[in-house]
């Protein structure tokens, strides 16, 4: 809950049951004057921004942009009556994102069609020495890393961890700390290696 009413602090407060909890001032306030369910936080939760997966500041900021488009669309079915009761919460959203992109009335095959692709402007084209160079590295990569799989290291037996973990071969080379359960199975001395570091050494042995 984000508030600029109160000074932070903590009251005590007691349920239905009758059971003292301390909550703050805000929360106390705010189940003291809400009444049932809070019509913004219901419409909000129908179409909403934030994941579980983003952090916690770019929550709020998502929350914070799904409130001002909820109090816009309130405002603008209060003043704008003649059809409210056709116009819905998804269809201003809808209509507020394709006034933000400026996208014109277009269908999707038209989208498709306007754009272009990196490979038609001759920035991004690759010339023909580049493309063969990068075709020889290929090769090389491949034919030093035919044979060479990633396995998991098995634990030593009376321990608890179900894998072994070492530091990574290529890591310890850059003075980066990290330890790693995988390791090459056919080089000969088995290195330990992170997943994402397992190109980059086989490349390595085969210049």
């Amino acid at each position: 809950m984000i508030t600029t009413k109160n000074h932070p602090s903590i009251v005590e407060v007691k349920n239905r049951f009758g059971k003292s909890r301390l909550k703050p001032v805000e929360v106390e306030i705010y189940n003291r004057y809400m009444s049932g369910i809070d019509r913004s936080d219901q419409m909000i939760s129908y179409y909403s921004c934030p994941r579980k997966t983003i952090r916690w500041y770019k929550k709020v900021l998502f929350h914070c942009l799904d409130m001002a488009v909820w109090n816009a669309f309130f405002l603008y079915r209060k003043y704008k009556k003649d059809n409210a009761n056709t116009y819905h919460f998804v269809h201003y959203r809808e209509e507020l994102i394709r006034v933000m992109i400026d996208l014109k009335d277009s269908k999707p095959r038209d989208l498709f069609s306007n754009s272009y692709s990196i490979h038609d402007s001759r920035r991004f084209r690759p010339n023909q020495s580049s493309a063969a160079h990068h075709e020889a590295n290929v090769s090389l990569t491949a034919n030093a890393m035919r044979g060479h799989w990633p396995e998991q290291m098995a634990a030593r037996p009376g321990t608890k961890k179900k894998f072994a973990f070492l530091k990574c071969k290529v890591c310890a080379q850059k003075a980066i700390r990290r330890e790693t359960s995988y390791r090459c199975k056919g080089c000969p001395d088995k290195p330990p290696l992170c997943p994402s570091c397992f190109e980059c050494y086989h490349e390595n042995l085969s210049l």
